[in-house]
This record gives C-alpha cells, structure tokens and sequence, in this order.
C-alpha cells in the first residue's frame, strides 16, 4: 500500500476567470510563503504553512482519518538503487472528450510499481487504496521515515491545494502522491523544490506528446487548462530540513467529471496511458531532478534553463495578486535564479514577485 497526496490539482489556476483572488497575511500560519524571504519575522516553524518558491513550516497535524497506513507501518520497504528507463506507450483515441476507461478504471499494479521505484533508488514506498490526504499522512509519518519516501493513493478524499483550495477526483483517475525528501542543501534553497518538481512533472507529460507547460511556480498547464497541480510543504526547519512535496496528475478525467472547467486530462488530450507506467515515469524524473539539484548544492542552475523552457508563464501578459492584496499588472520578463518572477510594468520598472496568484490575461 501506500499513501496519498494534497495538493489541489484542478482548482488553481490563478485566472480571474476561474478562481478569485486571494488575499491575507503571508506570515499567517497556513498562509503561502514567497521564495527567499526565510527570516522575515515570519514564524518558520508555523504549522502546514504551503511553499511555492518560499520560505517553510512546520510539523503536520494527526493522521488523517480514513487512511490505510498508520503513521510507521508501511507496507512495502526499499532500499536504493539504479534507475531504469521506462517505455511509454499511449492510445490515441478518436474521441478527445471522454475517457473509454471512466466508470471500469483499473487500480495501480502495485507490484510492478513498487519493483520499479525500487530499482530507481526510492527508499520507502507505500500503496493505500484511499486517503484524506497524502501530504497530511507523510507529515504525520514523517519522524519514522527515511529520505527519499514515497506514499501513493489511489484515491484521495481530502485533497488541499495552495491557499488551502480543496479538491477531489473519482477513484484510479488520477496519479496522486506524495513524496518525503531530506535534502541537504541550504534552507534557503527550498524554495525551488516546486519548480524543480514542475519540471519533473512536465518533462513526464511532454514524453507523451502532449505540450504540456508549466505555469509559475507549478501548475502543469496543457493549452491553458490544467492537468496538474502541485503542493510542497515543510515538516522541519531544522539543521536537516524534511520536505513533503505533493502532487496530482489528471489521468483519465472526462468533461463531465472536471471539477472546473479549465481543466484537463491525458484522456482528454486524446491520450489513454497506463496509469501505472505514469506513475513510474513521474516519480523516475523526479527522482532524477532532486538529485541533480542537490548534486548542485540546491542551486536552480541544475533545472532552470529547463523551467524557462517550458514555461507558460514568461512572455506573457499577466496580473499577479499579491499577499497584501494588491494587484500588479505587466509582462513577465523571467524567473531568477531563487525562483521569483519578475514582471515589468507599463512604465518599464521591474518588479520581483515572490508569491501570489498569477493570471495569464489572455485567458481570462
């Protein structure tokens, strides 16, 4: 078995024409937190603070109710080892709107996905069949578990997303996970695991043909819509920090089963995959990006030129709502190197935003 992910993956795509803005104290706990601002006055060790580039908060709350694993017992255990490739097959489907799976959706191969994850070097690896919420298992887990730990849920009840946005889906039609890292890299540097991880999510996407983009700091957009959302969120800030980051990728999801409207899916991408293989896939890039970036000493030199490559975001017209509920408007001309976005207005000043709604203005 294993565990299941937070992050609201359909809700935030930050497009005034979908969601509103969202104001409020960043320092708050529970609030969002921007990239390096680590000591700000801020209480670092707030609890479920959520962090797109940002600084990051403390422990998780009690293990949520309805899940299979206890916090400590985890079905399948692994120890490193070497990656393999994965072959990724797809059936494109005459009819890009409806998933010829939906209503029979099969669950994960549990044991081919825990062989596979074996073999790419995740340590702890766990299946569960339903859970509120894999972040919130992980982080409640998180003083019994190794680096490199991994909780998979074939359905998840409780879904949150940033600014704590809720979310949910029907059951097997989704990847929804979450993993647990200890990176050894300078706190100040945790801030990019989210683009880091949105990389790793696209570059999984693209490899199916589809021109999957990601909007900062980590939506996986596909055309606009989203297909994946993505939360990380810290359990200690201590001398060795732990990070749980989540996310959920739309697998088979037909129109009728969105829970907005701009949303999307492989199978709406004309795409029928193996859930399984995505799985494998997914969490192999991302195994591969973290340990790239922390090979670097958590610098972005390891993943940024690759971020910008794919970024939905840059070049674009956009407004960004920001924590003091203020709102900016402008082009966005790039992403520095500690993951903020800098946007320059009408009058030609640049401006570094470290945190708030982005709206891509030509789809609102």
């Amino acid at each position: 078995m294993t565990h299941d992910d937070k992050h609201g993956k359909n809700d935030d795509t930050g497009d005034e024409r979908r969601n509103a803005q969202n104001g409020g104290d960043p320092s708050a706990k529970g609030a969002q937190v921007p990239p390096g601002k680590w000591s700000d006055g801020g209480d670092a060790s707030a609890k479920g603070a959520q962090v797109p580039p940002g600084k990051w908060s403390g422990a998780g709350d009690a293990f949520a109710k309805g899940a299979q694993v206890p916090p400590g017992k985890w079905s399948e255990s692994s120890q490193g080892g070497s990656g393999e490739q994965v072959n990724r097959t797809d059936t494109t489907s005459p009819n890009d709107n409806e998933s010829e799976n939906a209503g029979v959706r099969p669950p994960l191969d549990h044991e081919r996905v825990v062989k596979a994850l074996r073999e790419q070097g995740w340590n702890d690896i766990a299946i569960v069949e339903s859970t509120g919420s894999t972040n919130t298992d992980l982080h409640a887990a998180a003083s019994t578990l190794p680096d490199l730990s991994v909780l998979i849920a074939e359905e998840q009840v409780s879904g949150r997303g940033r600014l704590g946005r809720a979310w949910s889906a029907p059951r097997h039609s989704q990847v929804t996970l979450s993993v647990l890292l200890r990176p050894e890299v300078p706190p100040t540097k945790l801030g990019l695991l989210p683009l880091l991880t949105g990389v790793a999510v696209a570059d999984t996407v693209r490899s199916y043909g589809i021109d999957a983009r990601v909007k900062w700091p980590n939506d996986i957009l596909v055309r606009g819509d989203k297909m994946c959302g993505i939360l990380a969120e810290a359990v200690s800030m201590s001398d060795n920090p732990t990070v749980v980051v989540g996310f959920g990728l739309n697998i088979d999801l037909t129109k009728a089963e969105l829970p907005i409207d701009n949303a999307t899916s492989f199978a709406l991408e004309g795409k029928h995959v193996d859930r399984t293989e995505v799985t494998i896939a997914v969490l192999g890039s991302l195994l591969e990006r973290q340990r790239q970036w922390r090979n670097a000493g958590g610098s972005a030199s390891s993943f940024i030129d690759d971020y910008k490559a794919v970024s939905a975001t840059l070049n674009e017209s956009v407004s960004a709502g920001l924590p003091n509920g203020g709102k900016l408007t402008g082009t966005a001309v790039d992403i520095s190197d500690a993951g903020e976005l800098l946007i320059r207005d009408a009058r030609g000043q640049i401006h570094t935003v470290a945190a708030g709604d982005i709206t891509h203005l030509r789809y609102s």
